[in-house]
């Protein structure tokens, strides 16, 4: 029995022996690079079978004593043997004793030099990597068991996998005419709690439709344009939890800048929590050079295709300061100067092709101009027929900041002597930009009477056109002249805004002035100690001298006063010739029975709105 249990025992013995031995002869053999190519090689062609494409590897290096795998010169052609893929170096510290549960542990990852082609023709044809995606996916359903709602589970066997530290250079990623180039990245797991970092320093996204951008010749028009860009980010990024279909992160830096297009983010704070569809963001703030919003709240519902839900967004109230030269270069040029400081309060909705902005305040920090209003945007993904609305529930600008503002513009200024007039004002109305088009309407209310409006600019033929009426406003004081009182009027108006036509026609007279004209009936009009009524007056202006002519109809006679005047600043300097013309015999009775006519229609059209 004695010598059977020795003899089991140098059995077992000299197998374990054995075991080591071979255990440590296989491991020397694979830490040779002799026997490490042979394998790569022999992977190499298997893979490059499997996917029926090119693949090349320079070479490896499996330290099995360090845990450490090096890969470099890695090469994977497309079908049309074009370099899909290539990589400088990949070295793994892997944690081998994990294999024995069935983890792949990743201790540290190291990528460099990483560039992709990736090309998708169009929306029907597959990408240049499908035949990747397709290898491998009949891979997973062939071994994979799917639960009851159709995803995926692991089976006994199958590994899970987890990384401590991931770092990454030089990498550039191009689809068709986008590319993102990321110069380095970092991804760390704090081993001792749950927190994990992200920090990018220098990623740049370009794209380039191969197309003018969209300002090109149109200097009115900002310079953002989804098919030029080249924007650069900078960002650390706290993932405190990171799961299949929920993030719990926190952006506590980010930096993104396009020179080109003006975009000049100097900070993004806020904290990212995403459940399955939705994303709910909290304590934003966005600094920009001049300008700091602030909101406590975002509500995102990413669409989904599966449920057939769709975009849709909400914010609580955005508050903060805002400097509108901020966003000139990139969306409104004509803002280049607006360095007013104003303070914002507004919350925001909408989806894909809606936005709506509620309950608007912008005051300036000293009060003078005060505008409530109320806003919607529809048909964003359509520019012909995208229409902004805003209903002005009020404005206030008093006296002195509405010159303040019109400085900010790189505008002519005209009629700033009568804009001072006007001494403090109100405004309620409402204004739409369509295609090419812009309409006006309300009633403003000032120092020296009320004023109802409506007026459009029509981009596409170059004119301004519109009417106006008051009931009681005081001509003498906006014309600075002591003769006239209040008048009751109604007009319309046209003007030509455009700069070719303008300035041929200036060139040759030299002028000042507007080009257009003015069509009035004045009801009532007090000049000096009488009062006219029923005066008819029109305007017109070459843009060198504007003529005007004021005529009130008698039974025998027309009265009537020509002027004529050369500057809006020197209203007072306007030269004014009265005149009589005695009718002839029955013209008196064919006018005044035009008149009557004129009355009737007027009362009837009023009768029927």
């Amino acid at each position: 029995m004695r010598k059977l249990v020795k003899w089991t025992a140098g059995v077992v013995g000299g197998m374990v022996i054995l075991a080591v031995v071979l255990a440590a002869g296989l491991t020397l053999m694979l830490n040779t690079t002799s026997v490490q190519n042979k394998l790569v090689k022999r992977a190499t062609e298997l893979l490059a079978e499997k996917l029926q494409t090119n693949i090349a590897i320079d070479s490896v290096d499996i330290d099995l004593f360090k845990q450490s795998v090096g890969i470099y010169g890695l090469d994977i052609e497309d079908q049309q043997q074009r370099k899909m893929l290539q990589l400088r170096s990949v070295t793994l510290n892997l944690g081998l004793w994990a294999l024995l549960n069935n983890n792949i542990v990743v201790k540290k990852a190291d990528i460099e030099g990483l560039s992709a082609l990736l090309l998708k023709p169009s929306k029907d044809e597959p990408g240049n990597y499908q035949f990747v995606i397709d290898a491998f996916k009949k891979r997973r359903e062939e071994s994979g068991e799917r639960s009851v709602d159709g995803e995926e589970r692991r089976e006994e066997g199958q590994f899970s996998f987890d990384i401590g530290h991931l770092s990454l250079r030089d990498i550039s990623i191009q689809y068709n005419g986008s590319c993102i180039r990321l110069k380095e990245g970092e991804y760390n797991k704090a081993l001792l709690s749950s927190h994990q970092t992200l920090t990018i320093d220098s990623l740049t996204y370009t794209t380039d439709n191969h197309k003018p951008r969209k300002n090109t010749g149109k200097p009115h028009r900002g310079a953002f344009d989804p098919g030029h860009l080249d924007l650069s980010v900078n960002m650390k990024v706290t993932l405190n939890h990171v799961g299949k279909d929920s993030v719990d992160a926190l952006i506590e830096e980010c930096q993104a800048w396009d020179k080109e297009s003006g975009i000049d983010v100097r900070s993004l704070r806020m904290h990212v929590t995403h459940r399955r569809d939705s994303l709910r963001l909290t304590d934003v703030e966005i600094v920009l050079p001049n300008t700091t919003l602030h909101t406590d709240y975002a509500d995102v519902r990413l669409p989904n295709k599966s449920k057939g839900t769709k975009l849709c967004y909400s914010t609580g109230p955005l508050t903060g300061k805002v400097v509108l030269k901020d966003i000139a270069k990139t969306f409104a040029p004509v803002l280049g100067k607006f360095t007013i400081p104003l303070s914002l309060n507004a919350c925001i909705s909408g989806s894909g092709d809606s936005l709506d902005i509620d309950d608007v305040k912008v005051e300036t920090y000293d009060q003078k101009l005060t505008i409530l209003a109320l806003g919607k945007l529809r048909n964003l993904k359509d520019k012909q027929r995208m229409n902004l609305h805003f209903n002005v529930r009020k404005m206030e600008a008093k006296s002195g900041i509405k010159e303040k503002i019109i400085s900010q513009f790189p505008v002519k200024r005209y009629m700033m002597k009568q804009l001072h007039a006007l001494g403090n004002i109100a405004y309620r109305g409402t204004f739409n930009v369509l295609w090419r088009k812009e309409q006006f309407q309300g009633i403003l209310q000032t120092g020296v009477g009320n004023l109802v409006f409506q007026f459009a600019i029509d981009n596409a033929n170059k004119y301004i056109s519109g009417k106006a009426k008051s009931k009681q406003l005081n001509l003498g004081q906006v014309l600075e002249k002591k003769e006239f009182g209040n008048i009751d009027f109604e007009a319309t108006f046209k003007f030509d805004i455009s700069k070719e036509r303008t300035a041929r026609m200036k060139r040759k007279t030299g002028g000042k002035l507007p080009i257009g004209n003015v069509d009035a009936f004045v009801n009532d009009v007090a000049y000096r100690k009488i009062h006219l009524k029923g005066v008819s007056a029109d305007i017109t202006s070459d843009g060198t001298i504007a003529q005007g002519r004021v005529v009130k109809n008698a039974k025998w006679s027309d009265l009537y006063s020509t002027f004529t005047f050369t500057s809006t600043d020197q209203m007072h300097k306007m030269k004014v010739k009265p005149g009589i013309r005695f009718h002839k015999r029955g013209e008196g009775k064919e006018k005044k029975e035009k008149r009557t006519d004129k009355r009737g229609e007027k009362k009837s059209s009023k009768k029927r709105k």
